[in-house]
């Protein structure tokens, strides 16, 4: 098989929802940060059809798979096949959005995509993917989310953005580019739960609930997330966080993931996206290894800094 030269080269941000879980659906302004980890994709021309290659953080390929060039139709595979029925999924939304893609092409494709980060970790192994492809064949990455995921869209925002944003999910998607950069990021810490929560799963829950006083609740999130873009006292801070947690808890009828794994952490504890899942956002005034000890102690031994994960100015790619 003889690879040409590099075609197309791109990459994508995961991401984490700090504001409006849930209510973003609903027109709610979310704040969302882009990570240092993320997906990035290499194309390059070759001899046989769509070769598609995906391959995790240890450098291990986990999903190769060959698809027509013409139909876009899955022709074999090794490795995940629900994945790989994904991605015809996916290569045929784009060809509805755009019929030339890959219509006429003379020659085949070899795409990579490479993941810096546990694909088990929910930081954004679809959305990243989304975007990447869409890119690639000039599709609207929003439409294509939509129409093969759903969801917010939030995390194709952050996808393709170099700083925190506020997205919005209606009439269209929108977001701008904000300035979110605590002076107590010190304090501020991430830890995975080890649930990896179903998005869709989630959505369908919060679909079914009927919240007479929504949009009083969305007013009540927009507020706090405008409050956090200005917010420089740590305790300010933390009780943001706090009536966030209860707003979102009392509408969703769910218990706080604080007071069902970590009723006497000192500081707060906040979920992030789906609840019960994932990572939450700790902000505790306690040092770092007294941190590092609570959870560890608790058997939940991923503790990540804010430094660790969030993505800086300086480190765009």
């Amino acid at each position: 098989m003889q690879y040409l030269a590099p075609l197309f080269y791109a990459r994508a941000n995961g991401k984490f929802l700090i504001t409006s879980e849930y209510f973003v659906l609903d027109g709610a302004k979310a704040l969302a940060i882009p990570l240092k980890f993320g997906q990035e994709l290499t194309i390059k021309s070759s001899s046989e059809n769509l070769i598609w290659e995906s391959i995790n953080v240890n450098g291990d390929t986990w999903l190769k798979a060959e698809y027509d060039i013409q139909f876009l139709t899955l022709l074999s595979l090794e490795g995940d096949q629900k994945a790989a029925q994904k991605l015809e999924e996916i290569f045929q939304s784009i060809r509805g959005l755009n019929p030339e893609f890959l219509a006429n092409s003379a020659t085949g494709f070899h795409c990579q995509i490479k993941a810096d980060f546990d694909l088990g970790w929910g930081l954004g192994s679809s959305s990243t993917l989304i975007w990447l492809l869409a890119k690639w064949a000039e599709v609207d990455p929003f439409k294509l989310q939509f129409e093969c995921f759903g969801g917010s869209g939030y995390d194709i925002a952050s996808a393709g953005a170099n700083s925190p944003i506020v997205y919005q999910r209606w009439p269209e998607p929108s977001f701008e580019q904000v300035t979110f950069n605590p002076s107590f990021k010190d304090k501020l810490h991430f830890v995975y739960l080890g649930q990896k929560q179903n998005s869709r799963d989630a959505i369908a829950r919060y679909r079914e609930l009927e919240l007479d006083s929504k949009n009083e609740i969305i007013q009540e999130l927009n507020s706090i997330t405008k409050s956090l873009l200005k917010v420089q006292d740590f305790e300010e801070f933390c009780s943001l966080l706090n009536r966030h947690e209860d707003l979102v808890a009392n509408a969703l009828q769910q218990e706080r993931v604080q007071n069902r794994l970590f009723p006497d952490f000192k500081g707060i504890v906040k979920s992030l996206g789906a609840w019960g899942g994932d990572f939450v956002l700790v902000a505790s005034a306690a040092s770092e290894l007294e941190i590092r000890n609570y959870f560890n102690q608790k058997e939940f031994t991923i503790v990540l800094r804010w430094n660790d994960l969030i993505l800086k100015q300086e480190e765009i790619r």
